[in-house]
């Protein structure tokens, strides 16, 4: 899937030709903006304690857990010091993609023979500032990383015989449905 979440109105469409369209906003709706990175629009998910946004997606991306998985975004942060949701997907495995409470990025993967496994960044982020961050997970080079404007920003080795878990499901942008 690929979502550039610059329609201004609406739910944010697949701009790949996967049709994996954003199904529903959850809780309080995001909100559009026209502080964007790129474009003319974004979405503006708040997080805070007192309420959830966040994007929906029903649709199976895949037919099982996946080799390999990446996760990229623009981010501006306007509130530090706690969890934010990026990226969730349970489809096809646990994949958690996050800023954590310390404003540093954070993938967490799940297998059942091998529990959770964490990688987090080692820059701190800073408020109002746009970040292009990307997560990966990799079952062929046995590797999840984050990386921060391009550059990798921390990763960690698996077992060679990890494989993420099938949850089986919602997939999630700008809310974890576990973690909120």
């Amino acid at each position: 899937a690929m979502w550039t979440f610059d329609e201004g109105t609406g739910l944010p469409q697949d701009s790949s030709p996967n049709n994996n369209h954003i199904d529903q906003f959850w809780c309080n709706s995001p909100t559009w903006t026209n502080d964007s990175k790129y474009g003319d629009y974004a979405l503006e998910f708040d997080g805070s304690s007192s309420t959830c946004t966040g994007a929906r997606v029903y649709d199976e991306f895949n037919s099982g857990v996946p080799d390999a998985m990446t996760a990229e975004a623009w981010i501006k942060l306007d509130d530090m010091d706690r969890w934010h949701a990026i990226y969730s997907h349970f489809e096809d495995g646990y994949f958690i993609f996050r800023v954590n409470n310390d404003n540093k990025l954070h993938l967490q993967v799940y297998s059942t023979s091998d529990s959770w496994r964490y990688v987090t960044g080692s820059t701190e982020l800073v408020s109002g500032v746009w970040y292009h961050i990307a997560a990966t997970y990799s079952s062929t080079t046995d590797r999840i990383s984050v990386y921060l404007n391009n550059s990798v920003d921390g990763n960690t080795a698996l077992p060679s015989s990890y494989v993420m878990t099938n949850n089986d499901n919602d997939n999630w942008v700008g809310y974890d449905n576990h973690n909120g």
